[in-house]
């Protein structure tokens, strides 16, 4: 996408929610969001640094969540470094971050939403927290370079279109207490069998791929 010029060194600022600040510095390429509180909310690509060349950003602790959309088509964004004190992230927030190889989600989050990491086609290292109680349709859609991930003893339901396109996705852990999975939440994907933590309850994965029951056979 095309990115706004600005004179090397400088440093852009503005606000991005009642007590919150961004700073973007050009020689790092790096945006800094600081402040107490909770982010704006934005549509699509209209956060304020949506046209700045992002390469990392840093989320201070005191930060509470991170907004709808807020760094949608960051194509370039590599690295994200989130605050312990981020407790909720908006749906699509990291949708179209075809540069971000690795994200780890902070513990107190609760849900992942929906197309939260969408698209995230570099995407490789994905560390769910426990404490995640949902993971939303399509959270994870398309992220074709993610080979396993570990779905923590929290999660209770995995919603429509999870994991499908993942199509390097060949290991999955699901925890015991799982006990509602979309339609196709892993479609296209390369698995070949499931780990499923002894004392699930009874379930089937609705999907055209993998129908399976609580032991991990096929129906």
């Amino acid at each position: 996408m095309p990115m706004t010029s600005i004179t090397a060194g400088a440093v852009e600022m503005g606000n991005c929610g009642k007590m919150l600040n961004w700073s973007y510095d050009d020689s790092t390429e790096t945006l800094t969001i600081s402040g107490v509180g909770n982010m704006d909310n934005y549509v699509f690509g209209n956060a304020p640094w949506a046209n700045y060349n992002v390469k990392k950003v840093i989320i201070t602790d005191r930060v509470t969540s991170i907004g709808e959309y807020a760094f949608y088509n960051c194509e370039n964004l590599e690295k994200i470094e989130i605050g312990s004190g981020v407790n909720k992230i908006g749906k699509q927030a990291f949708a179209y971050c075809s540069s971000l190889e690795s994200i780890t989600l902070p513990e107190g989050i609760t849900e992942l939403p929906d197309f939260v990491l969408s698209f995230c086609s570099s995407l490789s290292e994905l560390i769910i927290p426990n404490g995640v109680i949902s993971i939303g349709s399509n959270a994870v859609y398309a992220c074709s370079n993610l080979c396993d991930v570990t779905i923590p003893n929290s999660v209770k339901s995995i919603g429509t279109n999870a994991f499908w396109g993942c199509e390097s996705l060949t290991s999955v852990t699901i925890g015991p207490d799982v006990n509602d999975i979309g339609a196709f939440a892993f479609r296209d994907t390369a698995i070949t069998s499931f780990e499923i933590s002894e004392g699930n309850k009874a379930y089937k994965v609705q999907n055209a791929d993998y129908i399976i029951s609580a032991d991990g056979t096929q129906l």
